[in-house]
């Protein structure tokens, strides 16, 4: 087994960023005071981005605790003010992964 170092990377840091999307049209007008909320993004976007090539593969070999595992780092990260709303992203991504575990189940009864 490989891991998912690269996806929860990049997941964590797409969470990240709709966090800080979320944050700068709370007010109904994102303007250059939310800037800082993107700046506070740049440190870690070169490690999320870079090890990109490997998600693929990490997908392939990924198991149903990795995948339980991603959904929630992303939803330790993913914050926005309209709680309903976060709680459905974080729904889907969850149900995604139950989807993802039940695929994988069905793939180990072929072998």
């Amino acid at each position: 087994m490989m891991g998912v170092k690269e996806t929860g990377e990049l997941l964590v840091w797409l969470a990240k960023a709709g966090s800080a999307v979320g944050a700068s049209i709370e007010d109904g007008k994102p303007d250059w005071t939310d800037l800082p909320k993107f700046m506070a993004l740049l440190p870690s976007a070169p490690s999320a981005i870079l090890g990109v090539g490997e998600i693929p593969a990490e997908l392939k070999d990924m198991d149903a605790a990795e995948a339980a595992m991603l959904v929630t780092m992303f939803a330790e990260e993913f914050e926005i003010a309209n709680d309903d709303a976060e709680k459905k992203v974080e729904m889907i991504l969850a149900a995604l992964a139950q989807i993802y575990a039940v695929i994988i189940g069905l793939k180990d009864l072929q072998k």
